[in-house]
């Protein structure tokens, strides 16, 4: 049965599998080049604003965001145990 599936599940991709995969990877490299060029255009380039997300977010919010960055990490090599 082993040699079966063995034979069966090609360890080769397709041509198809590799066009989607390059399609996916172009589209997600393009979105980034054009979110980031948009970004750029209005916060004139500074870093600033991005990393500080122009100072409007409040302390619950950071904290929230903080505190679901631990529990998930936790819960996630929690489960390997």
């Amino acid at each position: 049965m082993t040699g079966l599936v063995a034979e069966t599940m090609s360890s080769r991709l397709s041509v198809v599998e590799i066009t989607i995969t390059f399609i996916y990877l172009l589209a997600i490299v393009c979105t980034g080049v054009l979110v980031a060029m948009r970004h750029k255009k209005k916060s004139k380039g500074e870093a600033k604003e991005y990393f500080l997300a122009g100072k409007t977010l409040r302390w619950p919010v950071i904290g929230m965001a903080l505190f679901a960055t631990n529990i998930s990490f936790n819960f996630n090599c929690g489960l390997g145990s």
